[in-house]
Order: structure tokens, then sequence, then C-alpha cells
């Protein structure tokens, strides 16, 4: 049985550090960077900015390569807070509703020939952060993700 994992949302302070990026995969290197930049500047452990980095990643991906239905710029933000040994990063879009949550776990055990297509990137978030949570808000999505660093 897969137990959901607690819902998250964001602080109610001003974040540490922010980043808007015109949503297309050109800027993905501009989001590693700030995510390292900041990581480094909060003191976050070199494991956690990984784990971090790649669910970021492959969630800007989902976001550029879904989200939109039209042509016209879009902008992606990403706030990240640390409180403690808790970290939270919260990605706004515009784009169609989406709520990460709400989709099925995959079947993992099924062999690769056998599997539906997708849904393998927001399996890999979930198994990687602590809680993911989703909201839609003023025609945007917010996706929050938490991460605790481990102690040791």
């Amino acid at each position: 049985m897969n137990a959901r994992k607690p819902v998250v949302t964001e602080p109610s302070r001003e974040p540490d550090s922010t980043l808007c990026l015109e949503g297309t995969r050109e800027k993905l290197d501009a989001l590693v960077a700030w995510l390292e930049g900041a990581a480094g500047e909060l003191s976050i452990p070199d494991s956690e900015t990984m784990a971090l980095n790649l669910a970021l990643e492959e969630w800007f991906v989902n976001v550029v390569s879904y989200a939109y239905t039209d042509s016209a710029r879009h902008e992606v933000t990403f706030r990240l807070w640390k409180e403690g040994l808790r970290i939270v990063v919260a990605v706004e879009d515009d784009g169609q509703p989406f709520d990460p949550t709400a989709q099925a776990t995959p079947d993992t055990s099924a062999g690769i020939g056998e599997r539906s297509i997708g849904g393998l990137g927001i399996h890999f978030i979930r198994k990687t952060m602590n809680s993911m949570g989703y909201r839609r808000a003023n025609g945007r999505n917010i996706v929050v993700i938490e991460k605790i660093i481990s102690e040791g």
C-alpha cells in the first residue's frame, strides 16, 4: 500500500531566494546555477542540493513541455526557503491546470514495454522529496516540494 506523504505549503515569510525564468528548456542551466548559488549561501548540503536539483529540473522540463498550449512567452517562478533542517521550494507557472499530486503512481514493476508512457518524473519527485503539495490560485499552478536535510 502506498501511503500519501503529507501536503506541504510555503512558509508565511518572504523566501530566502527567488528566480523568475522564461519557460523554455534553454533556461535550465540558469535554474541549476540559481539553486547551487542559493544552496551555497544557505549551507544546504550537497546531497540535498543534488536531490533538489534533479526534482526541480524534472518539474521545470515538465512545465515547459506540457503546460502551455500557445506560443506566447511564459515565466516560471521558483521560491526557496530554508527553515532549520527543512527546505521548501515553490514553483509557479501560468500553464494549464495540472495537479501532480492527483496522478496515479506508475507501475514500476511492469516491464518497460508494458508501462504507460509518462508519470515517472512525478514518481521520482515524490520518492526523493519528503512531501509535495499543489494548489491552483489566480490562474497559476503552484507546486510546493519539501526536502528535510539528513542529519549526520
